[in-house]
């Protein structure tokens, strides 16, 4: 996460009730898990759903969103080269995946102040989200989960001072200077033995 993406400022109003989900649509960000819990959330939330991106699953995904009545209330936005808007406007991001290389659009939502719940997937939820403490997670395919967690933060949603500050620790700069720590130690222990 590039340092500048942190601005805190907020142009865009946030839309009550909106969650959003970025990222490609594909079998291991398990949207499909997403679309089943967002079906059981109650519809006097008045919650919508965005789902931000592309893939192979695009057409599954519209027929499951069909099959499941949720067409006035879920939309596939497709590709957005810049999130961050999508983000600051988003009441709630939401993960579904079944794992993560890292798990970039969770700092990118934090670093807007978005609440995020996530599904405890291998590889970077977990880590960035504090075990919980700064969003909640959930059991990876778990749509009754999902759902409960969703509800939970979109009426009782954290201190969003908080959660920029949780995206801070997670900057390249911040990177760069805990793998030079990383670094010196083993030059220290190879040079002083």
């Amino acid at each position: 996460m590039e340092d500048a993406a942190l601005a805190p400022t907020e142009t865009e109003a946030r839309q009550q009730g909106l969650v959003v989900s970025v990222g490609r649509l594909s079998a291991e960000k398990d949207h499909a898990t997403l679309l089943r819990a967002f079906a059981k959330l109650d519809r006097r939330t008045g919650a919508r759903l965005e789902i931000v991106g592309t893939g192979p699953l695009r057409q599954a995904l519209a027929t499951l969103i069909e099959d499941l009545a949720l067409g006035d209330r879920v939309s596939l936005t497709g590709f957005v080269l810049d999130p961050f808007p999508v983000f600051r406007r988003a009441a709630l991001a939401v993960s579904s995946s079944r794992c993560e290389g890292f798990g970039n659009a969770i700092i990118e939502a934090l670093s807007c102040g978005t609440p995020v719940v996530a599904t405890d997937c291998p590889y970077g939820p977990r880590e960035i989200l504090d075990g919980g403490r700064y969003g909640h997670l959930v059991p990876v395919g778990d749509a009754d989960a999902l759902a409960r967690a969703m509800g939970r933060a979109l009426t009782s949603p954290p201190e969003r001072a908080v959660l920029r500050a949780r995206a801070a620790e997670h900057t390249i700069a911040r990177g760069a200077d805990a793998l030079m720590t990383i670094i010196d130690r083993c030059v220290e222990r190879e040079a002083c033995p």
